[in-house]
Order: C-alpha cells, then sequence, then structure tokens
C-alpha cells in the first residue's frame, strides 16, 4: 500500500500520463506505453478536430467574401450601366482667343526662328519680352484690334454653343469642371457654364444700398466698400426698409421669370 501511495502521488507518472497509473505489478507500472500510445492517439485526434474546424471556417468566411465580393460587383457594373446611359455627348467648346502679346510673339518667333533656328524658345521669349515694351502704341494697336475682332467672334460663337447645350449637359459639364477644381488638377479657376436665358437671382438689400451709395459717390476700391459695410451695420431697420423692399420686388420678378424659364427648357423638353 505504501508502494501504491508513493507511485500514485509520482509527479513522473503525472507528466507521462496525464493521470495516476490504476494497475501494479510488483511495485511497477503496467501498461504505460498503451496509456501513452492513448495519450499521443487522443492529443493527435484533439489537433485534427481542431484543424478541421479551423479549415471549415475558413472556407465559410471564403464563401461569404466571394459571395459579398459578387454582389458588390453586380451592384457596381450596375451603377455603371447607369451612369454611362445617363452620360451626354457634349459638343467642343470654342477656344478662347489669344492675346494681343500672344499674337506679337508668334509673329516674333517665327520671324526670329527662320533667321537663327538654333536659338531656343526660352531665349527667343526674353527677346519677345524686350521688344514688347520697346514698341510704340499704334504699333500695339495692330495687335489689340485683332485681339478685339477675335474676342467679339469667341463672343458670338460661345453664345450659340451654350444655346446648343441642354440643361442636363450644362449640369454635366459642371460637375466636371468642380471635380477638376477640387482635386487642383487647374491652377486657374474654372468658370462654371450659365444658360444664357437664365434669369439672375435678386439682389440683396446689402447689395441694392452698396450699388447706390457707389454711384453716387467717385471713390471705389476695398477701403470704400469697408466704409460702406461699416455704414450698413449702423442702419436702423427703418432705414433698411427701402433696400428690403426693393429686394423683394426683385424676388418676385425672378421667380416669375424662373417659372417662364423652367416652362420653356424643362417641361416642354
Amino acid at each position: 500500500m505504501n508502494m501504491l501511495g508513493k507511485l500514485s502521488q509520482s509527479s513522473l507518472a503525472t507528466r507521462i500520463l496525464g493521470t495516476t497509473p490504476s494497475l501494479y505489478c510488483n511495485g511497477r507500472i503496467v501498461c504505460v506505453n498503451l496509456l501513452r500510445q492513448y495519450a499521443t492517439t487522443t492529443t493527435k485526434n484533439t489537433k485534427n478536430t481542431k484543424k478541421n474546424t479551423k479549415n471549415t471556417k475558413t472556407t465559410k468566411t471564403t464563401k461569404n467574401t466571394k459571395t459579398k465580393r459578387g454582389s458588390d460587383s453586380k451592384s457596381t457594373q450596375k451603377k455603371s450601366k447607369k451612369e454611362k446611359e445617363n452620360v451626354y455627348l457634349i459638343p467642343q467648346e470654342p477656344k478662347k482667343p489669344s492675346t494681343a502679346y500672344t499674337l506679337f510673339f508668334r509673329d516674333f518667333f517665327n520671324e526670329r526662328h527662320k533667321k537663327n533656328p538654333e536659338f531656343r524658345v526660352t531665349e527667343i521669349a526674353k527677346l519677345a519680352g524686350n521688344e514688347w515694351v520697346k514698341l510704340s502704341a499704334e504699333e500695339k494697336d495692330k495687335y489689340t484690334n485683332q485681339y478685339k475682332e477675335k474676342r467679339d467672334e469667341f463672343k458670338t460663337s460661345h453664345e450659340a454653343w451654350l444655346r446648343s447645350l441642354t440643361l442636363d449637359q450644362i449640369a454635366q459639364e459642371n460637375k466636371r469642371r468642380r471635380m477638376e477644381m477640387s482635386k487642383g488638377r487647374r491652377k486657374s479657376k474654372l468658370k462654371l457654364l450659365k444658360h444664357p436665358d437664365m434669369p439672375k437671382k435678386p439682389k440683396t438689400p446689402y447689395i441694392h444700398f452698396v450699388v447706390e451709395r457707389m454711384s453716387d459717390n467717385a471713390e471705389k476700391g476695398v477701403d470704400r466698400i469697408k466704409e460702406l459695410a461699416s455704414e450698413w451695420r449702423q442702419l436702423s431697420d427703418e432705414d433698411k426698409e427701402p433696400y428690403k423692399k426693393r429686394y423683394q420686388q426683385s424676388k418676385s420678378e425672378y421667380e416669375t421669370d424662373m417659372r417662364a424659364f423652367n416652362e420653356k427648357y424643362i417641361v416642354t423638353k
């Protein structure tokens, strides 16, 4: 009994088998190898079951992700198809005319490049700038008159181009221009398109006040506008009332004009 008690309390048996042995013969452990084999097989089985559960989970997650990706791709395809259907072809916008200096630079560049084709563009540009400053008023008028003629032609062609566009095309082009300005692709701001027949928005009471005071006084500039802003703040409600009446009148006119514009270009489209 003492021997059995010692063996049952031994750490060797618990380390090897995980539990105290139950069979002894003359103070020796019986069937240790069998118990070891059993312990190893059980551990292997538990490991395999864990791996199988992990594999099943991964397969389920991959299937779910595939189904989600498939649904997302289908939705994106549907959206792209709708967007393609709503995209409108816009005719090419007329180009702005060249300035007086650019017209002079073309003539100057062609003359100098014929004489000295080895000259670089930067060198010719420096010479052209110096020559433009030295030109007389009559010589400059030659290029300014050409610019004015082309500017008038551009205005007529651009107005005809705007009238050829529908409101949907104008909205689409304005959306594209806003995207370009937000991404910072252009250094200069793009001007948004507006239909020539679209009524102008009414002036606010403050704008009516500024226009009236600016016409009375010959002084103009930022300092004058600051003075008018401080004067507007100091005015009482009674003094602001006539400007508010002008605003309400212009607002009612704007609303009637917009109804007529919508009936012409939207309802009858």
